[in-house]
């Protein structure tokens, strides 16, 4: 569960062992009688009947190593991404992109909470995580979104760890999808996109920890980190699930 993932000082493998075990416990047959309609397949390797399957999850969790990093252009003093955007890790953060399933959405938490589990304890060793602490996802590219996929993820490990979640950063303008993007075009396509909203926040908040889905160049970390700066808090750090260009980040542990 995310409590255990977050508080715990065990190493990933044995959590992965813990989460494989635990991440298909939710029940899927209130969806069986649509599958005869609309036939599900799993987003990982195709199998029919699931969303996603407990192969690939055993997979994913087997190759995905949470890593530190140093954040783009030094906008929040720590970093952390699950791995690079490629194999199951790209294909399950699509899934969840493309609409909520249970099967991917559980395992994405799982690794969400667990890189909240790495940042934790230098920002604390910093103190830097001191509460109130507000876990912010980048807003996606559409002007009025009737989903936010980071935040479906980002609600439940940040009520483990008595974080504020909700509309802390939100779009200021309109901008069209970074995907297809060079790193020049990706800056001006994000440039003052981003506004924070403190007074939707709690009283005495400080530290914002800003979430993505993927680190490419860093642009919209960037600009995310601009944002809340403007709106006098603290970005503490930045986390995305997959990072899709290794070179460009730079590893610390």
């Amino acid at each position: 569960s995310c409590p255990d993932v977050i508080h715990s000082h065990h190493s990933w493998p044995s959590l992965c062992r813990a989460i494989h075990v635990t991440v298909f416990d939710m029940s899927i047959r209130r969806q069986s009688w649509l599958d005869a309609v609309l036939p599900r397949s799993c987003g990982g390797c195709g199998r029919p009947g699931v969303d996603w399957c407990r192969a690939c999850t055993q997979a994913l969790l087997c190759l995905t190593r949470p890593t530190l990093i140093a954040p783009p252009n030094s906008c929040a003093p720590l970093g952390a991404v699950a791995g690079p955007h490629e194999g199951l890790l790209r294909r399950a953060v699509l899934t969840h992109k493309r609409g909520p399933t249970p099967g991917v959405r559980t395992v994405l938490i799982a690794l969400l909470a667990y890189l909240v589990a790495l940042i934790r304890p230098p920002l604390v060793a910093r103190g830097l995580w001191r509460p109130p602490l507000a876990m912010a996802p980048v807003p996606p590219s559409g002007w009025h979104p009737s989903r936010v996929p980071m935040a479906e993820l980002a609600a439940p490990v940040a009520r483990e760890c008595a974080a504020y979640t909700g509309p802390l950063l939100r779009a200021a303008r309109r901008r069209r999808p970074q995907k297809g993007l060079g790193a020049a075009a990706r800056a001006s396509n994000v440039r003052h996109a981003f506004r924070a909203d403190p007074s939707r926040a709690p009283p005495g908040l400080l530290g914002v920890v800003i979430i993505d889905d993927v680190i490419t160049t860093g642009a919209s970390m960037v600009e995310a980190a601009r944002a809340v700066r403007e709106a006098g808090l603290l970005p503490v750090a930045v986390v995305a699930l997959a990072r899709a260009d290794v070179g460009a980040q730079s590893p610390l542990g």
